[in-house]
């Protein structure tokens, strides 16, 4: 038997326990989220309202998926990686495990979920990265273990970061740039 939370109205994150996921089919609909074919879930996942997992998702022990997030076929998240509201992985998207993605809050208190971070389909996060709210990674990009984007940080496709590299709010990196690792950019800056 298999758990996953999803959210129940003035009771919050609850604990639904099923053996295959169309198990819960009733409770995906009532809180419109849609799982594709193949896709396997590892215990203690939370799903908030609105999700929707393309097919063949793989999500590891204790996600969190913030209210309408949306994953790309193929996509794959290292355990307890945390998305915030309305984040958007494209097709084949990989995440270390422990990556953040405009979640701010620690479960059980009241907190506001970061928004809207985008990555373009095959990008790659190795583990432990954060990326602030808004952030937006072209199609390709590749950032190594430990990275951290502040708020609104935008990357051209097939950027490569090096582990350990910090951004600043707002930096923006054209299209195949490469930095290395533990490189730090202040905000606002801006690499062509």
């Amino acid at each position: 038997m298999k758990n996953l939370y999803l959210q129940v109205t003035q009771k919050g994150w609850v604990a639904f326990d099923y053996n295959d996921l169309s198990d819960l089919s009733y409770e995906f609909s009532i809180r419109n989220i849609r799982i594709g074919n193949g896709c396997r879930l590892g215990n203690d996942c939370r799903l908030g309202y609105g999700c929707i997992l393309g097919n063949d998702c793989r999500l590891g022990y204790g996600c969190i998926l913030g209210n309408d997030c949306e994953l790309g076929d193929g996509c794959i998240l290292g355990y307890g990686c945390k998305l915030g509201d309305d984040c958007e992985l494209g097709d084949g998207c990989e995440l270390g495990y422990s990556c953040i993605l405009g979640y701010d809050c620690e479960l059980g208190n009241d907190c506001e979920l970061g928004d809207g971070c985008r990555l373009g389909y095959g990008c790659k996060l190795g583990n432990d990265c954060e990326l602030g709210d808004g952030c937006r990674l072209g199609n390709g990009c590749i950032l190594g273990d430990g990275c951290i984007l502040g708020d609104g940080c935008e990357l051209g496709y097939g950027c490569i970061l090096g582990d350990g590299c910090i951004l600043g709010d707002g930096c923006e990196l054209g299209y195949g740039c490469i930095l290395g690792d533990g490189c730090i950019l202040g905000d606002g800056c801006e690499l062509g």
